[in-house]
């Protein structure tokens, strides 16, 4: 039984502070997801958890990637949009 798989995706190199990260995508099943986050708060300092209809999860759909797209930084946005792409490899 698959519990967690990571995916790498790449290493990006940001050109105005010259700050690498890693792009990867998490597929956690469900039991798993529930034990791990199910105490998460609802706000923090950076502000409120929110979603569509003040939904506390955000779907992931094609719809989601494109609301989003003005908050994400290009590597994310595009690292969320080859998710999409490739999502029945990532949840085989």
């Amino acid at each position: 039984m698959r519990r967690h798989k990571l995916w790498h995706y790449g290493l990006v190199m940001d050109a105005l502070t010259l700050g690498a990260s890693q792009r990867t995508v998490a597929v956690v099943d469900a039991e798993v997801f529930g034990q791990v986050f199910s105490g998460m708060v609802t706000t923090n300092d950076e502000g409120r958890v929110v979603g569509a209809n003040g939904r506390s999860d955000m779907p992931f759909t094609g719809d989601a990637i494109d609301r989003l797209e003005p908050r994400l930084s290009a590597s994310s946005l595009t690292l969320l949009r080859l998710a999409w792409r490739d999502r029945r490899l990532l949840l085989g």
